[in-house]
């Protein structure tokens, strides 16, 4: 092999190993991953309303007990705790759960056990995207005699600004009250990489979501 080759390979080689050591000291080391969740959240509503909205998350299994309720994931656990305290604040008239895969059964009865009455939570559970979510939950508004006058929406932080656009391409005018994920999660070292794949995947959808022009402009 030539020497001239083999030098440009070398310092090819030398530029690979120091860019991945950069990326590795700064997701590691440092809150990089909170800084660049900022941009996923357009605001911070106080959470208040006549409806509040819970985007169902993560699931980890199906129920041990036989039941048909599935075992909540990490997102999903933490957009209900932020619902318990968010009903326990305002006191919400109604609590839509909207998702499939047995999460919204389980986030309900996570619900039930922390207080909020079980005749103010209804579950929506045929939709399975977020797309899915908004279009779901404006068919069921459309058919309800009351309509709420003020709709506070809830999802993880690094998902709100997705599913704000969603919903109100669907219609549906909500006030944003997203559950703190990455925003702690983010400040645990341990926790970090898997922020970085939950934020480098979210970006990419909502790249795909505007693409598709399903994202109110």
């Amino acid at each position: 092999m030539p020497r001239i080759l083999l030098e440009r390979i070398r310092k090819i080689v030398r530029s690979i190993l120091f860019l991945a050591g950069l990326v590795l000291f700064t997701v590691t080391f440092t809150p990089a991953v909170v800084w660049a969740v900022h941009p996923l959240i357009p605001r911070w509503d106080s959470g208040r309303g006549d409806l509040l909205i819970v985007l169902a998350g993560s699931v980890l299994g199906p129920d041990p007990g036989g039941g048909e309720m599935a075992l909540l994931g990490p997102s999903s656990y933490i957009r209900a705790v932020h619902a318990v305290r968010l009903w326990r604040e305002h006191g919400h008239e109604r609590v839509l759960i909207v998702g499939g895969d047995g999460a919204s059964a389980a986030m309900r009865r996570f619900l039930i056990v922390y207080g909020v009455p079980a005749a103010r939570i209804e579950i929506e559970t045929d939709s399975k995207t977020t797309r899915e979510n908004a279009l779901a939950v404006a068919t069921r508004i459309a058919s309800w005699t009351e309509k709420p006058q003020w709709i506070a929406l809830l999802t993880s932080d690094y998902h709100v600004r997705r599913a704000a656009g969603c919903f109100r391409q669907a219609g549906v005018s909500v006030h944003l009250a997203p559950s703190p994920d990455i925003l702690k999660r983010g400040n645990s070292y341990r926790e970090r990489w898997t922020c970085l794949w939950q934020l480098a995947d979210e970006y990419m959808s909502l790249v795909y979501y505007g693409y598709k022009g399903w994202l109110a402009s």
